[in-house]
């Protein structure tokens, strides 16, 4: 087996990519390479090609955050390959993915000789497709649209200065000013959700709980049972989303704001408006034309503690 250590040094508030590269080192592994992203999407490029190039299985360590994870995922769905195993470093601000599984701490996830010599599990993850040009998309966590959308692509001005939780948090409050409408029509496994066009505060399709740094939106989702959770907020005034924003953050919105909220497990979603929707694919919001989702089965093997 090879192991593949990816690298980003942009992850985070601080550059962790030296002390993991040290702590790399000294586990003295007999086949062992390591790459130190330099932009955005490299590391899907870097995995596919790693992949390409070898006949033995590779075991790929996404050192950094969501985004990172999300690419060398991409990258392996990519290649085509299934001689591989993922496992995730997290060295994020939000580290949402992991989430997912609470029997373990991200310290867990970040003993680099437990996880070498530890243990895979099958993971989901959802294909997202541009309606309009076909351009296809991976999502491990979570694909979202609206108003959540809108917070994720108003957090990047906020970053730099902030951390993933206080630029959410900021981005969350312009929103709130703003406080856009969004109106789509779903369709879920064929069936039209709501009968026509609907007025949602947001709509998501889920394979983790997490996103946004801290928010339980899909506290039943299971990241390999086979299913995508589509959770939808319906709109609701200003004073609304301030009762909603605890509930939803503790993944109590299910049993608390039941009025408001429509829950579907499916294995297609289809999210249609007149308009481009700008959407939400694990942190990255990509404008698209009724975007089509669907859920692929034990697309990857996943490394756990």
């Amino acid at each position: 087996m090879k192991h593949l250590f990816i690298l980003n040094p942009v992850a985070g508030n601080k550059d962790r990519s030296v002390i993991i590269s040290e702590a790399v080192d000294k586990l003295h592994l007999e086949n062992c390479e390591k790459y130190v992203t330099v932009c955005a999407k490299d590391a899907i490029r870097e995995v596919a090609e790693q992949l390409k190039n070898t006949d033995e299985h590779l075991r790929i360590y996404a050192c950094g955050g969501d985004g990172t994870f999300n690419e060398v995922v991409t990258g392996i769905i990519r290649s085509g390959s299934k001689n591989c195993s993922v496992a995730v470093v997290p060295t994020g601000s939000g580290n949402d993915f992991i989430k997912a599984f609470p029997e373990y701490t991200a310290s867990d996830f970040r003993d680099l000789k437990r996880i070498t010599k530890a243990h895979t599990v099958p993971l989901d993850v959802i294909l997202v497709t541009d309606s309009e040009s076909g351009t296809e998309y991976i999502s491990v966590n979570v694909a979202s649209a609206g108003f959540d959308s809108a917070v994720a692509d108003g957090m990047g001005k906020y970053r730099r200065i902030l951390g993933g939780k206080a630029a959410y948090n900021m981005s969350l409050a312009e929103c709130f000013v703003k406080f856009e409408k969004y109106e789509y029509t779903v369709i879920c496994d064929g069936e039209d959700v709501f009968g026509g066009s609907h007025p949602c505060m947001f709509a998501l399709a889920a394979n983790g709980n997490y996103y946004g740094g801290a928010y339980k939106a899909a506290p039943y989702a299971k990241v390999n049972d086979g299913y995508m959770d589509f959770v939808c907020i319906d709109r609701v005034s200003r004073g609304g989303i301030l009762k909603l924003v605890n509930i939803y953050k503790k993944g109590e919105h299910f049993e608390k704001a039941k009025d408001v909220v429509t829950f579907r497990r499916c294995k297609k979603l289809k999210i249609c408006s007149p308009n481009r929707i700008p959407f939400n694919v694990d942190g990255e919001i990509i404008l698209m034309r009724d975007p089509e989702l669907k859920i692929l089965e034990s697309a990857v093997e996943l490394v756990l503690p």
